[in-house]
C-alpha cells in the first residue's frame, strides 16, 4: 500500500524540464522573429564579432552572473532560515540534499566560471566563437530560470510537501530493504527510516510550539500512514531488517532504553512500530492542555494502527499500541487534561469493539481491565468525570458484546462492577454517582432484553449503598 501524495516539484526531472522548456521556447521565439523581420538568423552577426567587440560583450557577463548568484543565495538563505526556524532545523539539511536545489546552484557557479574563462580568452585578436555563443546561452538561461527557481524553492519549503517528502523517505527506506541489500546498505536504510520519522516528529513539535494546527495534524497523519504502510510491507522484509545493530542501538531513542527492552523489540520484530508510536507519544504529550484536537488525532491514529495490526494478526504490535494507549491515559491524568483523557478513552473503547468483532475477545477483556484501572486512578487523582467516562465505556462495551453475541461480556461486566472497589475512604461517594448511573443504565438495558440474571448482578452492587443513594443516582 502506497501513501497518498501529490506530485511535488523537486528532483532532477523538474530542474531539467524547467531549463529545457524555457530555453527551447525562448530560442524558438527569437528565431521566428529574426526570420520574419530580417530573413536570417543573428548567429552570423555574432560570428563576425571582432576581438574588441567580443571583449565588450563578454566583459560584463561575469558581473551579471555573479550578481544573479548573489541574489539567489540571499533569497534562498533568508527563506531557508525562516523555514528552519518555523518547522525544523533539519529543513536546511533536506534542502542541500535535494538534487534540484544543488543542480541549480551548481549551474550558476558553473556559468560564472565559464563567463570568467571566456572573457579571459579574448586576446591577441582571437575570438573563441564557441565560448561566445555558449556564454550568451548560459547568461540567458540564468536570467530566465531565476523566477521559476524561486517558485521551486517556495514550493519545496511548503510544509505539507516537506511532510510528504519525509513520509516517502521513510517508506522508500522500507522498500529498499526488500531488494537484497548488504549489511552496510541495510543499516543505512534503517538509519534513513529513523531519520525520516525523527524529522517528522521535529516538524510536529515545532508546529505545536507555534500553534500551527494544520502542520501538526498533517505530520501526525503522516506518521500513522508510514506505520500502516510498513505493516503492509513487513512480511517482505528480510530478517536482517529487524536486527538492531550497534549503530542503530546508539540512536537517541534506543540508547536510553534498558537492554532487555531493546532485545524484546528485536525479538518481536517491532522496533519500527515502537519508533513511530514513540514519536506519536511525544506529539501527544506536547499537545496536552494546548492543542487537544491534535492529541485526539494521535489517539485516533494509534487506534487505527492497532486495528490494522489486529487484522494483520500482529500481536506484538497490538500489545505495543495498547501500552501506548495506557501511557496516553496516564499522561492525561497526570496533567489533569480531562478532555484529552476523554478522547483517549473513547478511542480505546472503539479498539475494544473492533477486537470483539474481529474475534479477539481476550484483547477486549484486556482493554476493559485497563479501563477499570485508569477509571479507578482517575478517582484517586480527583478526576471523577474520567472515571464516569470509563464506566460508561465499559457499559457500552457490555451492550455491544451482547448485541454482537461476542464472547467476553461477563468479564467486561465484572470490570464495570469493580471499577470503584479500591476507592479511598476520604473520597465522597456522592461524587461518584455517575459510575452508578452507568451501572443502572446497563441494568435497564439487560431488563429490556430479558437478561434478568445480569441485571441482578448489577443490583447486588447496590445492596450496601446508603439509603436513598439509588434515588440520587436516577434523579
Amino acid at each position: 500500500m502506497k501513501p497518498n501524495w501529490r506530485w511535488r516539484p523537486d528532483g532532477w526531472l523538474f530542474a531539467l524540464l524547467m531549463l529545457a522548456v524555457i530555453t527551447v521556447g525562448w530560442v524558438a521565439l527569437v528565431a521566428v522573429f529574426e526570420v520574419v523581420l530580417s530573413g536570417e538568423l543573428s548567429w552570423r552577426a555574432i560570428s563576425t564579432y571582432s576581438a574588441e567587440t567580443a571583449s565588450e560583450v563578454l566583459g560584463g557577463f561575469p558581473e551579471i552572473i555573479i550578481g544573479i548568484l548573489g541574489i539567489t543565495i540571499t533569497v534562498v538563505s533568508i527563506t531557508l532560515q525562516l523555514a528552519a526556524t518555523r518547522y525544523s532545523h533539519r529543513v536546511t539539511e533536506m534542502f542541500f540534499h535535494d538534487k534540484g536545489n544543488l543542480g541549480v546552484l551548481f549551474f550558476y557557479v558553473l556559468a560564472s566560471v565559464h563567463c570568467i574563462v571566456a572573457a579571459s580568452l579574448i586576446r591577441n585578436g582571437i575570438v573563441p566563437q564557441l565560448f561566445l555563443i555558449s556564454t550568451l546561452v548560459l547568461v540567458t538561461i540564468s536570467v530566465l530560470i531565476l523566477i521559476p527557481y524561486f517558485m521551486y524553492v517556495f514550493a519545496f519549503l511548503d510544509p505539507v510537501r516537506l511532510v510528504t517528502r519525509l513520509e516517502l523517505q521513510a517508506v522508500n527506506a522500507v522498500l529498499r530493504s526488500q531488494t537484497g541489500l548488504g549489511p552496510r546498505e541495510m543499516n543505512q536504510s534503517q538509519m534513513d527510516f529513523r531519520e525520516a520519522v525523527e524529522q517528522l516528529s521535529d516538524v510536529a513539535i515545532h508546529a505545536l510550539s507555534v500553534r500551527e494546527r494544520r502542520i501538526a495534524s498533517t505530520t501526525t497523519e503522516a506518521l500513522k500512514q508510514v506505520a500502516i504502510t510498513y505493516l503492509g510491507e513487513k512480511s517482505g522484509c528480510p530478517e536482517s531488517w529487524f536486527k538492531i545493530d550497534e549503530r542503530l542501538r546508539h540512536s537517541p531513542e534506543l540508547e536510553v532504553m534498558a537492554g532487555e527492552i531493546v532485545q524484546s523489540l528485536e525479538r518481536d520484530r517491532c522496533w519500527i512500530e515502537w519508533m513511530v508510536l514513540s514519536q506519536l507519544a511525544t506529539i501527544y504529550t506536547g499537545s496536552l492542555n494546548q492543542m487537544r484536537d491534535v492529541s485526539r488525532l494521535v489517539a485516533i491514529n494509534t487506534r487505527q494502527l492497532a486495528a490494522y495490526a489486529l487484522r494483520m494478526k500482529d500481536e506484538p504490535v497490538l500489545n505495543l499500541s495498547i501500552r501506548f494507549f495506557n501511557s496516553y491515559l496516564r499522561s492525561a491524568i497526570n496533567k489533569q487534561d480531562v478532555r484529552s483523557g476523554y478522547n483517549v478513552l473513547d478511542q480505546y473503547r472503539h479498539l475494544a469493539e473492533t477486537a470483539l468483532v474481529d474475534g479477539f475477545p481476550e484483547t477486549a477483556i484486556q482493554i476493559s481491565g485497563y479501563l477499570n484501572y485508569y477509571g479507578n486512578l482517575s478517582i484517586k487523582s480527583g478526576l471523577p468525570f474520567l472515571a464516569e467516562t470509563a464506566a460508561f465505556d465499559l457499559a457500552s462495551l457490555c451492550v455491544f458484546a451482547h448485541e454482537q453475541q461476542c464472547a467476553g461480556e461477563l468479564q467486561i461486566l465484572d470490570e464495570l462492577l469493580t471499577i470503584d472497589d479500591d476507592t479511598p475512604s476520604h473520597i465522597d461517594r456522592n461524587s461518584l454517582k455517575g459510575l452508578r448511573k452507568a451501572q443502572v443504565k446497563l441494568a435497564t438495558y439487560y431488563l429490556s432484553v430479558g437478561e434478568v440474571e445480569r441485571a441482578r448482578m448489577i443490583a447486588a452492587e447496590f445492596e450496601h449503598e446508603a439509603a436513598g443513594q439509588l434515588e440520587k443516582v436516577i434523579a
